[in-house]
């Protein structure tokens, strides 16, 4: 039987974030996509994928399925290959308390992207830095799931911006 792939970092002090590609693409469909992340502890999931995108990989009923499964769905749209742009700041801001909240509870995020290591990568960074960690214990954790991330220069550009100014 197929299983769909994921991976899952156990925060430091709580919560975790489950790495994954996008449910629906990897062999299984994505109502048991959808099952297996509910079954490995995810509460929410987290698109960094745009509607076209969806539209293009045939999972656009993607929220729906999420919702169906008592989980919440949030979307941050990144283009593949590109920096974060005004649709990913808004939903963000309007949002992360939400998530951040969640995962301060202790609870699982999956997060995908199409591949499930650049924008799911970037998008676990910009969650762990919110939540006070430093550049270099979030870049050690994401990169032993996902050796590939955050090494796209408009995703490390983002971060260098919103978060090493900051005192934490």
């Amino acid at each position: 039987m197929t299983t769909h792939p994921y991976d899952i970092l156990t925060l430091p002090d709580n919560g975790c974030l489950i790495f994954t590609p996008c449910p629906g693409t990897k062999g299984v469909d994505l109502a048991n996509s959808i099952r297996e992340l509910r079954q490995a502890g995810a509460e929410a999931v987290i698109t960094m994928m745009t509607d076209d995108e969806l539209d293009k990989f045939e999972v656009s009923s993607l929220p729906e399925v999420v919702q169906q499964s008592r989980m919440v769905w949030f979307q941050f749209p990144v283009e593949d290959d590109a920096a974060p742009a005004k649709a990913f700041e808004q939903s963000w801001q309007a949002q992360k308390n939400e998530v951040l909240s969640l995962v301060r509870q202790g609870k699982c995020v999956a997060i995908h992207c199409r591949g499930g290591s650049g924008r799911t990568g970037f998008m676990a960074a910009v969650i762990m830095r919110e939540m006070g960690m430093d550049e270099m214990q979030t870049t050690t954790l994401v990169q032993g799931l996902r050796p590939n991330s955050l090494k796209f220069p408009a995703h490390s550009d983002y971060l260098a911006a919103n978060y090493d100014t900051k005192s934490n």
